[in-house]
């Protein structure tokens, strides 16, 4: 929900500057068995669920801009550094306009490079993370990066979730396509906050 809207603020602001479009990605960032969860505190065994990179690279402005969120714990120090590295050349842009963030589940790896290289040198008997599957990690994200922007979409209309009155569903104004009116929905009961529910965004993407 932040990225959407902070991607609703750039390009409300320089609508005029260019025409906007947007190419979004994911890549499988899955670790292998016997790898290190949680700063080496366990070796993963099983596959519950897959672990994916998703993001969107927008176009349109002096150079593009990309968001990338990860399943992982944490991205740290020179890890960090090198996910924003790939991206960057991937998207045709600058590291300064990438944004990575992990959403930092507590049953996934942690990457810190240099952390794990100590280990090695001293060998140490700890696993932070996979030096190698990380690498291997971080170039699935950039193929998936290519291949999106060949078929990247324009960008038409935006959708920005409105609050009618206070305690009426919020509604939501969807993207369309160029001269189509927008769809004007009423979010689903499950967006409204209760007790014993905590509150769920809806959804803006038509």
């Amino acid at each position: 929900m932040r990225i959407l809207c902070l991607l609703a603020i750039i390009i409300c602001y320089s609508a005029s500057a260019a025409r906007f479009s947007i190419a979004t990605f994911t890549a499988d960032v899955t670790v292998p068995a016997n790898h290190g969860m949680m700063d080496g505190l366990w070796k993963s065994k099983s596959l519950a669920d897959p672990l994916y990179a998703k993001g969107v690279v927008l176009f349109g402005g002096d150079q593009p801009v990309a968001f990338v969120s990860v399943d992982w714990c944490e991205i740290r120090n020179d890890a960090y550094d090198r996910w924003r590295e790939v991206i960057a050349e991937a998207a045709g842009t600058t590291r300064a306009r990438v944004l990575v963030s992990s959403i930092h589940q507590h049953d996934s790896p942690i990457a810190d490079l240099t952390a794990q290289q100590i280990l090695n040198n001293r060998k140490l008997e700890g696993s932070i993370c996979d030096l190698e599957f990380h690498e291997v990690a971080v170039q699935r994200v950039a193929k998936a990066i290519h291949t999106a922007i060949k078929h990247r979409q324009p960008i038409t209309d935006i959708g920005i979730p409105k609050q009618r009155s206070k305690g009426s569903p919020p509604i939501v104004a969807t993207i369309c396509p160029t001269g189509a009116t927008p769809t004007i929905v009423a979010a689903p009961a499950a967006a409204m906050s209760s007790p014993a529910m905590p509150r769920k965004e809806p959804s803006i993407l038509g």
